[in-house]
């Protein structure tokens, strides 16, 4: 069923008052910073099938940790069994390693971004398992279903607050590299908080000890600048001293592992061809085998808009596939631009209503029985992230 587009009959001050009331448009920095173009409208989308195919992705994690697992425990090693291991390796960010902790024990949430394909309907693009900084904005837009009176399809606190024991004192770490996201970790604390939990964030470069954090959301992969904070976070979190609610295996979100997910037979169709870059684009092997000519390149570690080449930006795309013929390290890869349909969408212009058409991007936050979260960002670009022309929409079951 195509997914359809309402108005929820806000107006322009009642959505703008409420995004300053949640902390995401609080100051004039924050404003400036996470500026978007607002709109009253959500997507009605039928989530019965996308809970078939969260869950059926979360243990396809579940299965790439198992297999990581066992890979990081052998003493001996086939060549394309330590090829695939080094890549999670790679990924590692100074925190766990496979082999090394307890095998099943995964994010309880797995970040999936979508977009809608004309002939093909929603497509999976990336699978970012270690990564909670969406969590913040899908709370706010499941605030903005409820103001207008409509249900969410899913709430996240719903969700995330099952993990999080209300008579601890919680915190949200924010890395000096992910500053960016503290607003969406402020907006998921202010959230959660109205639920009775004790949960605060708490930036790195305030972090002089340790000693004190007991309970986290997550140790960041990218606590580059202070390394012995991080170091000492781990150690507690081996130690069972600290617990975290995502267990540090920043690994698993990888898009390195993405071709793997992509040849999984109950993926076919669903995720468009995908590969590792490791030479020529003729020798790189899809899955299923490809037959257009339109790519993107991905770096295996990055974040948002960050790391994505598109095929029309020719010499640097050009560049980034010369340099990788000989790499023994994939750094990127190389997946099938899908033709997306964009969708007539109503945004405000002042206090004017008008529609313009807008490219989807579903981020939905899966977990072992279904869907957790999710919201729908839009852009007029089919490269689709956070910018002043993004707009961001909640989603109401159908």
């Amino acid at each position: 069923m195509l997914p359809s587009v309402i108005d929820l009959g806000l107006a322009p001050d009642d959505v703008q008052a409420h995004f300053v009331r949640s902390g995401y448009w609080e100051t004039v920095e924050r404003r400036t910073r996470h500026a978007c173009t607002l709109t009253p409208a959500a997507l009605v989308l039928d989530s019965e099938a996308l809970t078939a195919t969260a869950s059926n992705i979360y243990a396809a994690v579940e299965n790439l940790e198992r297999n990581l697992h066992v890979l990081g425990q052998k003493k001996s090693l086939l060549h394309d069994e330590a090829f695939f291991l080094r890549q999670a390796k790679i990924a590692s960010h100074g925190l766990s390693l496979p082999g090394r902790s307890v095998c099943d024990d995964v994010p309880p949430m797995v970040k999936i971004d979508f977009a809608y394909g004309i002939d093909s309907g929603w497509q999976v693009l990336e699978i970012d398992t270690y990564n909670p900084r969406a969590l913040g904005t899908i709370a706010l837009m499941d605030s903005i279903a409820l103001l207008a009176g409509m249900h969410p399809g899913r709430i996240l606190t719903d969700a995330l607050g099952k993990y999080l024991n209300a008579a601890e004192k919680w915190h949200i770490i924010v890395s000096e590299k992910e500053m960016y996201y503290e607003t969406s970790y402020d907006v998921l604390s202010r959230f959660l908080r109205e639920r009775g939990i004790s949960i605060n964030t708490l930036r790195e470069r305030d972090m002089v000890s340790v000693r004190d954090i007991s309970q986290v959301l997550c140790i960041p992969e990218n606590l580059d600048r202070t390394p012995a904070i991080r170091d000492q976070l781990l150690r507690r979190y081996t130690e069972g001293d600290t617990y975290a609610v995502y267990p540090p295996k920043a690994y698993l979100g990888s898009k390195a592992f993405l071709p793997y997910f992509a040849n999984q037979p109950s993926f076919q169709g669903l995720i468009p061809a995908t590969a590792l870059l490791t030479g020529e684009l003729e020798k790189c092997t899809f899955t299923p085998p490809s037959t257009h000519k339109r790519f993107i390149l991905k770096a295996t570690c990055s974040s948002g808009c960050k790391g994505i080449v598109r095929y029309d930006e020719g010499e640097m795309f050009s560049r980034i596939v010369r340099g990788q013929r000989n790499a023994k390290k994939p750094l990127w890869i190389i997946q099938e631009e899908i033709d997306q349909k964009p969708f007539d969408v109503i945004v405000f212009d002042g206090n004017e209503r008008v529609r313009s058409p807008y490219y989807f991007r579903l981020t939905v936050y899966a977990q072992k029985d279904g869907v957790a979260g999710m919201k729908i960002t839009g852009r007029p670009e089919k490269i689709v992230h956070g910018a002043p022309d993004c707009i961001q929409m909640p989603i109401i079951a159908a």
